[in-house]
């Protein structure tokens, strides 16, 4: 618990933090409508509208069976606040270009304090979800 507390200041004091307001809107809403598939438990529905990023780098069987397990382990995630916005024009493993990270603090079933980080990236103009953990 504590690990993740001082990994989470670390990771807020680290960032460049963007306001939700300086965030392009198609960004922020791709990011809350892939958090309310997950929400839902629709996972499939979730990973068909990824990014190709994350099709490619995850099969979709082993992306649902991730999900279920997490809810299995820390319950449904009860409540969120947006915390901080990163952009990166690179990220480990992954091709060069425009990045997002999204960080919100959250509450679990069975975990008071929880983080759900999402990676956003830009194609073509639209940015999708191309990777997503609840930790």
């Amino acid at each position: 618990m504590k690990r993740l507390s001082i990994v989470a200041i670390l990771f807020v004091l680290s960032c460049s933090i963007c306001s939700a307001s300086l965030l392009p809107s198609q960004a922020l809403n791709q990011a809350e409508q892939f958090i309310a598939l997950i929400d839902n438990q629709e996972y499939q529905t979730a990973f068909s509208n990824s990014s190709l990023l994350l099709q490619t780098l995850t099969s979709r069987q082993e992306w649902i069976a991730e999900r279920g397990r997490s809810v299995e382990l820390l319950g449904s995630v009860q409540d969120r606040k947006l915390v901080a916005i990163k952009a990166r024009s690179s990220y480990p493993g992954l091709p060069d270009g425009d990045y997002l990270i999204v960080y919100y603090e959250a509450r679990t079933e069975r975990k008071e304090k929880a983080a759900e980080v999402l990676l956003l990236s830009k194609n073509a103009n639209l940015w999708s979800v191309c990777s997503y953990r609840l930790k």
